[in-house]
């Protein structure tokens, strides 16, 4: 999971989806994955994803929360987690570093928002919470306390306006086009106006 799978609609929900992954899936023979193989971002791959062999693959659902907590520090800092350019370097980054604080990112940061996105980027999957459902109510809970909860229909109200203000502006940048493609009048040698 990484930003790019993650949706937000027009009436507010939030939606998962896995492009990526899907494209590099060879639909003509209709086959799995192979074992073994890492699809995805490397920056937001759980480090036992990295680690783990075909034979050892205790794989589960963990490392969606190590990769929510990912774009939680993402999201607030507009910063990357392993703010690295090469895979390999953030491959070694994420086996060897520990997740960057997001209170050394932005001293505003509850530290209740803190402790939730530390225990999900924990190294050791038995430290993150067991359930994307626990996360949702730890962060709901420290945006109801900070005063910063919205509902579907606030975010879906938001959405709208975001929609509109991009048509505004598309429309403005296609008027402008077209403004910019008329051609002035212009006079010719004899001082007859012409297109």
């Amino acid at each position: 999971m990484s930003p790019s799978n993650v949706l937000l609609s027009i009436d507010g929900a939030v939606k998962l989806a896995d492009f990526g992954i899907a494209k590099r899936i060879d639909e003509s023979q209709h086959r799995q994955t192979d074992p073994g193989t890492l699809l995805g971002k490397v920056g937001y791959a759980a480090p036992e994803q990295l680690l783990s062999t075909p034979q050892d693959r205790e794989i589960d659902h963990r490392v969606d929360i190590y990769a929510v907590g990912a774009m939680l520090y993402e999201c607030l800092t507009l910063r990357h987690f392993l703010d690295v350019d090469a895979d390999f370097l953030a491959l070694r980054r994420a086996l060897t570093a520990p997740p960057p604080r997001l209170l050394e990112a932005r001293d505003d940061v509850p530290p209740e928002l803190e402790a939730v996105y530390m225990r999900a980027v924990a190294r050791d999957p038995g430290e993150r919470p067991h359930s994307a459902k626990v996360v949702h109510d730890e962060l709901e809970a420290v945006l109801i306390a900070q005063g910063h909860a919205a509902t579907s229909s606030e975010l879906a109200a938001w959405v709208e306006r975001l929609v509109a203000l991009k048509k505004q502006r598309r429309g403005q940048v296609d008027r402008g086009l077209a403004y910019a493609e008329t051609p002035e009048p212009s006079t010719n040698i004899e001082g007859d106006e012409v297109l």
